[in-house]
């Protein structure tokens, strides 16, 4: 951890809560650790760790961020519940496992939802400004569509995305064979590899629609569709014979009744 950390006389971690598991997110901790870690820790964490699930990699890495949390003696915390377009819910303060109780309920209360069935094509969207139109946040789009998407499906993502990928994701585009990319990306420790794995399993089940401020040509060699136009996800939407919007997908929570 960072000396200045371990040297004060009162840490107060601020955070925003979000659904466990998801990408980026590491619980009542994770706002010191490994946030505050440093680099060969961050990129430890960042990194890849096949075959492990995401909520096997979760409780695994949950473990050790706890364990630092309690050995570095902070109790207090202040943690925001996020509304759409950069708005707040509320905001929770106190000790730390009690805001998170509080807080995981209020997220779920606020967040989960569920769809009749799943649907040939899921329409997810990224609300917020800039600071929200990231690649992190197109990860956690897709992990929510894909819990509702049809096999075979498709998910447009209908953003305000301008960030440039980062190396892991840009290197989907050199490679055919999606399983090839995803052994690249776990050899690699790069600050975006959970996020390129993310995309390239969805793109395993799904064809990705994305409608963002990014060059056209970049989007299609990433193995996306781009849309250039709010008015194509219209007309993509009376193709398919069925459809699930997701307003804030960052957020969101979604589950077929009858699953």
């Amino acid at each position: 951890l960072n000396r200045t950390l371990l040297d004060a006389d009162l840490v107060v971690p601020i955070g925003c809560l979000r659904n466990e598991p998801t990408v980026g997110y590491h619980g009542q901790y994770g706002g010191l650790f490994p946030s505050f870690a440093d680099a060969k820790t961050r990129l430890r964490f960042q990194k890849l760790s096949a075959p492990k699930t995401v909520r096997q990699r979760a409780v695994k890495e949950r473990e050790e961020i706890d364990e630092i949390g309690w050995l570095l003696g902070t109790q207090f915390t202040v943690q925001a519940l996020p509304a759409g377009a950069d708005r707040l819910l509320g905001v929770l303060a106190g000790e730390i496992p009690e805001v998170f109780r509080q807080g995981q309920s209020a997220y779920a209360t606020a967040w989960s939802c569920s769809v009749p069935r799943r649907a040939s094509l899921v329409v997810a969207s990224i609300s917020g400004s800039a600071t929200q139109q990231t690649w992190e946040n197109l990860a956690r789009a897709l992990a929510a569509a894909l819990r509702v998407v049809a096999e075979g499906g498709s998910i447009a993502l209908c953003t305000d995305l301008a960030a440039e990928p980062g190396d892991a994701v840009r290197s989907l585009s050199q490679v055919d064979d999606l399983s090839l990319a995803l052994r690249r990306i776990a050899r690699e420790a790069t600050p975006d590899a959970l996020i390129a794995a993310q995309v390239a399993r969805v793109l395993e089940q799904s064809k990705i629609y994305l409608l963002s401020q990014l060059d056209s040509s970049l989007v299609e060699e990433l193995g996306l569709a781009p849309i250039d136009d709010p008015g194509d996800v219209a007309r993509l939407a009376r193709k398919h014979e069925s459809c699930i919007v997701l307003a804030n997908a960052q957020y969101v929570v979604p589950s077929p009744k009858a699953e």
